[in-house]
């Protein structure tokens, strides 16, 4: 046996190899790495592909949340509430704080106000939320579901539906946008009670304020009223100065899709140090 030194694990040993004596064989010596550095290095290669492994799947669930793609860089913290929002603000905060304990109880969010104070934002920067915590998202407006009921039927409203009631936490926009028939009323309460049922949190954003709620339904509205955590958000809207905010305009996506980059790390091979490469397997 040949004897190396590693210059951070010590000495190592290599094996010659050979056939029997008398069989003419000349002893083979294969290259001898390092056993510590081996173990070091595939300790680091699982810890790299479970960290890939989970930046994939929480860009997935971000995809799959399908927060419109204006608001996609939004979130909670470049959310910039006015003095007169920041008892508004403190309910947003307090809410996202424990969102493990929201996932358990069911609770959720009802945040009212005129357009343009920031509710869609806000959806957008929970969900998104949501998603870094693990859980799965959905983002839809409420009038672009109802329309999947009417004719020509083609966007297979009954799927939707189904999903739209599974998923962790669901994100509602512009409820009560306009005035709701009866059929429309009792699918919107088919969803909500269907998410109230199963402990579901569900953020709901409208126009509405605690006093024209019921116009969504009373069945609807009374659900919410004990499922949610109500947030009336006054002001003015913003969207008029929206498209100069530098800091909105600049703001970079909370999640991106990773890289799998290859992993470089040393060995001791033979008593020298030889960089190799690895990369993480493909999902």
């Amino acid at each position: 046996m040949t004897s190396y030194t590693c210059p951070r694990h010590g000495q190592y040993l290599a094996v010659d190899l050979g056939l029997p004596e008398g069989f003419g064989a000349v002893p083979i010596t294969v290259a001898a790495q390092c056993q510590a550095c081996a173990q070091a290095a595939n300790a680091l290669k699982q810890q790299t592909q479970a960290l890939v492994d989970v930046q994939r799947a929480t860009w997935t669930r971000w995809q799959e949340a399908e927060i419109p793609s204006r608001f996609k860089n939004r979130t909670v913290a470049n959310w910039r509430p006015t003095t007169k929002q920041a008892a508004a603000a403190r309910i947003v905060h307090t809410w996202l704080s424990d969102l493990d304990a929201r996932w358990k109880t069911g609770e959720g969010l009802l945040l009212m106000g005129v357009p343009g104070v920031g509710k869609t934002h806000l959806l957008a920067g929970l969900l998104t939320a949501a998603v870094q915590a693990g859980h799965t998202a959905r983002y839809a407006s409420w009038p672009d579901i109802w329309a999947r009921f009417r004719p020509p039927y083609s966007e297979h409203p009954e799927e939707l539906m189904r999903a739209l009631r599974k998923v962790d936490f669901l994100a509602l926009d512009e409820i009560g946008l306009t005035v709701s028939t009866e059929k429309e009323q009792a699918r919107l309460f088919e969803l909500i009670d269907s998410r109230y049922s199963r402990r579901r949190p569900t953020l709901i954003a409208t126009n509405a304020t605690a006093a024209t709620l019921a116009s969504i339904g009373e069945r609807t509205a009374d659900r919410l009223r004990e499922a949610c955590v109500a947030v009336s958000i006054p002001g003015d809207s913003y969207r008029g100065r929206a498209p100069t905010d530098k800091v909105l305009l600049d703001a970079p996506w909370p999640i991106n899709q990773p890289t799998a980059e290859a992993l470089r790390y040393i060995v001791s091979v033979d008593g020298q140090d030889v960089e190799r490469e690895w990369e993480p397997k493909a999902a």
